[in-house]
């Protein structure tokens, strides 16, 4: 018996199809397996119990995903539940936070075994070997427990999504995950394609896929829009994807697809990308029905983002956005402050420099977030690492709030991001959002909106963001909307 189970996530009443399990969940036949969703269950933990004794025949195998921050702690309080239930299911680890820390799982009692990077094949070969005996020595991408050594096989090499079965949408029911969004009433997401071809030193998705990029065809994509639209009605639609605009020719054709369709979209992108898309393109795509699309614009700091391996400057930024305001597109630029390097100095060019693009159009959507150091090789991590941070030697320490706070990227708690640096960037943030209120909040009446940008100008017209205590009671009364990082 194979259960799949996503711990929760996110706020309760805002789920998102679970795409790690019906990954897995495609390779194998309905009957074979059952998925459960904490993001919808109230009580995945006596669900998940329930399947196993309804079939106790044969290995038990739990395959879990995760990702660092409030999943990761509840994978971790989930699964002690599920051992003292039943020490004898095999709880198998898979996603972006084991595929980073196969070792510390592997020390806990937690884990038996762990599918690092792209999952299916490997969670497939184990359950095989489990279910009939095996060679894991042979199943490539998988860690494990060998007597008193834990043993990480070699790397499996990606395989493109377009070798794969569709996700079973079926076992769990899209209109279940139908959500309204400030794109629209119905919302869907989907993933387009894997990785990312660039070398951001601070991204943990060049880390797990080693620089390679792998998309669906866009036939293939179209087919899985339909599918949402004739199935749930959607009228609006998300690409998670780490890079959906990596090439202009897929674009177009996915773009093409999709205009006079009714549907709202939005992506993720890199800033030199829209800037080398033709105008064609561009057109194309705001057609079709893209209203914003999400860039890494990173730091206000050109020495930042060259240590970062970022390959884009601050000028660029700024003419990106008024490339795509221009075809009547919403740039939402991200950032990154606290970096290692002079952190005072790195804050206040960043700072000033959001002032500069909300000076030029104050449509522009704004994300702040905090440094938080991946364990892969660069001069980010490295000099992270000399400066005294480091990660918890138990996994079990993931679950502790400082390291949930530090996953979503608000709250990092490393050595040179100092309490006075914190606080500058929050109390700007505050003003920041309340002069310019997010698009993206669909609970914001315009009223509120207004009373809003009433409150905040002052403080941020004249920089005086010290002590906002007005601005704290009223975000904290109407619960204002924060963004945040996914936590790998």
């Amino acid at each position: 018996m194979i259960v799949l189970y996503n711990p929760r996530a996110i706020t309760v009443g805002q789920p998102r199809l679970p795409k790690s399990v019906l990954a897995l969940g495609r390779m194998f036949e309905t009957d074979r397996y059952e998925i459960v969703d904490a993001n919808l269950d109230p009580d995945p933990v006596q669900t998940i119990l329930s399947h196993f004794r309804r079939r106790p025949q044969g290995p038990r195998i739990l395959g879990l995903t995760t990702m660092q921050g409030p999943q990761l702690r509840n994978a971790i309080r989930d699964t002690q539940q599920l051992r003292r239930a039943d020490p004898s299911l095999v709880l198998v680890w898979g996603g972006y936070f084991p595929s980073q820390h196969a070792q510390v799982c592997l020390e806990s009692p937690l884990a038996d075994y762990v599918v690092r990077g792209q999952g299916e094949l490997t969670f497939v070969e184990l359950t095989q070997a489990l279910q009939q005996g095996g060679d894991l020595s042979a199943i490539r991408g998988l860690s494990w427990r060998r007597g008193g050594e834990i043993v990480h096989n070699p790397e499996r090499p990606i395989v493109g999504l377009n070798q794969f079965p569709h996700y079973p949408y079926d076992k769990v029911g899209l209109r279940r995950y139908v959500m309204p969004s400030y794109l629209g009433s119905r919302t869907l997401s989907h993933f387009s394609s894997l990785g990312c071809p660039y070398n951001c030193d601070f991204c943990a998705i060049t880390e797990v896929f080693r620089r390679r990029w792998y998309a669906e065809e866009p036939e293939r994509t179209l087919a899985v829009i339909e599918r949402f639209r004739r199935e749930a009605q959607i009228n609006a639609l998300e690409f998670f994807d780490g890079d959906f605009f990596v090439n202009q020719d897929r674009v177009r054709a996915i773009a093409a697809g999709l205009r006079g369709q009714g549907i709202t979209w939005w992506g993720e992108s890199r800033v030199d990308h829209m800037l080398d898309y033709s105008e064609s393109t561009l057109r194309l795509i705001q057609q079709s029905g893209c209203s914003m699309i999400y860039l890494g614009a990173d730091s206000g700091d050109d020495a930042i983002l060259a240590l970062a391996e970022k390959e884009q400057t601050t000028r660029q930024i700024v003419e990106c956005g008024r490339r795509l305001t221009s075809f009547g597109i919403t740039p939402e630029f991200s950032f990154i402050v606290g970096y290692p390097f002079e952190p005072e100095r790195e804050i206040e060019r960043t700072l000033q420099f959001i002032r500069r693009l909300k000076a030029e159009n104050p449509a522009y959507e704004i994300l702040i977030f905090r440094y938080t150091p991946v364990p892969r090789p660069g001069a980010v991590y490295n000099d992270s690492v000399k400066q005294g941070f480091e990660y918890p030697k138990r996994l079990e320490q993931w679950a502790d709030e400082k390291w949930v706070l530090f996953s979503t990227m608000r709250v990092p708690h490393t050595p040179w991001f100092t309490r006075k640096l914190e606080k500058k960037v929050r109390n700007f943030e505050l003003a920041m959002l309340s002069k310019f209120p997010t698009a993206t909040d669909i609970r914001q009446t315009p009223r509120v909106r207004s009373f809003l940008r009433r409150l905040g100008s002052w403080r941020y017209d004249r920089e005086l963001y010290g002590f906002p205590l007005e601005l704290k009671l009223v975000h904290k009364w109407i619960h204002y909307r924060q963004v945040e990082a996914e936590g790998f």
